[in-house]
């Protein structure tokens, strides 16, 4: 089985364990595929560049940031759709991903009901991340790189991040302010000021 396969599978059975697969979906949305792929790359490019000029070695520490962050993303692209609002793109801002904020457009009556599986996504993360601990003179092998595994990890976090929020109960009345996705915010080692260097083995 190759490294992606088994990163998709391990995702899966700790989600399933959990009973988020199972979750039933109360509203279909488009799976707007480039939006999400647009995010998450831009994503991953933004901290493999912080941790490089930063000279951080714990990748696995801070891509569990980027897994909750993440989820919190997948539930607010999910949200704009149940309130009719959908998303043109999904914004990207360095501050929240490195507070691990969930969402801070979610009301907080339905960011107490994603908030419950924070533990269970953590989960499924670093089962996911194990399986790129792997050569990579395998990685070379198999024609894929450690950021496609990345991207596989935050990507299977997003479907089930959007899961959660399609199988609650929306007021489609909901007033919320998606305007802070119009732009990304991102880390800048030119102006950015150094408060990070001593959380991200934290």
């Amino acid at each position: 089985m190759e490294i992606l396969d088994k990163i998709t599978l391990k995702g899966l059975l700790i989600a399933q364990k959990h009973g988020l697969v199972e979750l039933p979906e109360k509203k279909a949305i488009p799976f707007c595929e480039e939006i999400i792929e647009d995010f998450i790359r831009c994503q991953i490019e933004d901290l493999f560049e912080f941790q490089t000029l930063e000279q951080f070695i714990n990748t696995e520490n801070l891509f569990s940031r980027a897994a909750l962050y993440t989820y919190g993303k997948a539930a607010e692209f999910a949200l704009s759709h149940c309130v009719g609002e959908p998303l043109e793109r999904i914004g990207y801002n360095f501050d929240d991903f490195m507070n691990s904020t969930i969402s801070a457009n979610i009301p907080v009556t339905i960011l107490d009901q994603i908030s419950q599986y924070s533990k269970q996504i953590l989960e499924m993360y670093h089962e996911m991340y194990s399986q790129t601990r792997v050569s990579q003179e395998l990685l070379i092998k198999e024609g894929i790189s450690f950021h496609d595994c990345l991207f596989k990890i935050l990507s299977e976090v997003f479907f089930i991040g959007k899961k959660v929020v399609l199988s609650l109960e929306i007021d489609q009345n909901e007033n919320i302010d998606f305007t802070n996705n119009a732009i990304d915010i991102k880390y800048d080692y030119d102006t950015y000021e150094e408060i990070y260097k001593d959380t991200i083995d934290a």
